[in-house]
């Protein structure tokens, strides 16, 4: 039985957006991560093309056309900032312009248009993902137990961050229950063993949501409600007490901390309010900043604000703000309506990114959880 084009197209894409956690090239992580987004993005392009010229155009939703006027915003503001072509193409480390945020609009509306069996592929493969990172992360720490685990994304943090949003992707998996429990405990392992109180808070997060979606859809609802909130109580115990360990294992720097870069953030935002400095403008920013406090950045480099919506700020200034928050607000309250353990996850993945910089593997998390 020959199998129909379309299908073959979607398999490719469905395998293309689940490796992107595991793409690096001799230690770099992000560079090789947002170039294999640039190949997708192109043939993504071009089937879109093609779409709208045989008169097939894409259903664009309220909380889409937010996202569209912000990144027109960020396009307008990148050409006017201080670096257009990094800004536009992506530069520094992270190489975030407004053609990867274009990009991630266009995965978005392709997301779309699978069937809900694809979208249930796409699911799986993302959870087994997570659990394949999960393992990488043990083996790393495991092997090296006084080093913190860089796994495929190249920082901790990140693989926290990932690892505690995709809790989401193994809770709501096609797997047997008895199996989603273990890849579960797995994955909050993994996340333990990365040592990042941001990743350790966002997957509490997530677990209280499952937890609480767990009472409101069980069955026996007096039987489970007591081992449910058990769990939950001790997964968030728990998450309490590593956090406290690494707190007081990890004091605070005076010049690598995130207040500093909140207050710096901030000083520059209102230096120039309206449009911002432009895509991928933090690294010249901050450096401007720590030198005006007589520091020099040799050997570090300080490209995010450490805050998402600080960022967007410096980015696209506040006229870009109040379009992306728009945004967000628009698309949490439809998720809110249609999936509320979805839109739980989505909270979490704010929580996570209002204390730690996102990679490419995190705005596509936000994709999937939105699509």
């Amino acid at each position: 039985m020959q199998v129909p084009v379309y299908y073959i197209y979607m398999g490719i894409a469905i395998l293309w957006l689940a490796a992107f956690p595991f793409i690096m090239l001799y230690g770099a992580y992000e560079g090789p991560k947002v170039f294999w987004l640039w190949i997708g993005g192109f043939f993504l392009a071009l089937w879109w093309i093609i779409q709208m010229a045989r008169s097939r155009f894409p259903k664009i939703d309220a909380g889409e056309k937010w996202l569209i006027l912000w990144i027109l915003v960020l396009l307008v503001a990148s050409i006017a900032g201080i670096h257009p072509i990094d800004s536009l193409v992506g530069g520094s480390y992270r190489h975030q312009g407004v053609l990867f945020f274009f990009t991630l609009f266009l995965i978005f509306l392709a997301l779309r248009t699978l069937s809900m069996k694809q979208k249930h592929v796409l699911q799986t493969i993302l959870a087994c993902g997570v659990v394949l990172e999960s393992i990488i992360v043990l083996l790393q720490k495991v092997s090296a137990w006084s080093v913190r685990p860089l796994g495929t994304l190249g920082e901790p943090n990140a693989i926290a961050g990932f690892l505690a949003v995709g809790l989401f992707w193994i809770a709501t998996s096609d797997f047997q229950k008895r199996i989603r429990v273990l890849l579960y405990i797995l994955t909050l392992l993994g996340i333990a063993a990365t040592g990042s109180r941001a990743g350790i808070v966002t997957a509490c997060i997530v677990t209280l949501g499952v937890g609480w979606y767990g009472i409101k859809n069980h069955r026996n609802f007096s039987r489970s409600k007591s081992l449910i909130i058990a769990g939950v109580l001790g997964v968030a115990m728990l998450g309490l007490g590593v956090v406290s360990a690494i707190s007081i294992s990890r004091p605070r720097s005076i010049f690598e901390s995130r207040p500093l870069f909140w207050q710096l953030g901030v000083q520059e935002v209102v230096a120039r309010p309206i449009l911002g400095y432009g895509a991928e403008s933090g690294e010249a920013i901050y450096n401007r900043a720590f030198n005006r406090m007589n520091i020099n950045l040799l050997d570090f480099m300080v490209d995010r604000s450490h805050n998402l919506f600080l960022d967007v700020a410096l980015w696209s200034g506040m006229a870009g703000l109040i379009l992306f928050t728009g945004w967000c607000f628009v698309s949490g309250k439809e998720l809110w309506i249609r999936d509320r353990l979805r839109c739980i996850a989505f909270i979490a993945w704010f929580v996570f990114a209002s204390f730690q910089p996102l990679g490419v593997v995190h705005w596509l998390q936000l994709i999937f959880l939105l699509s």
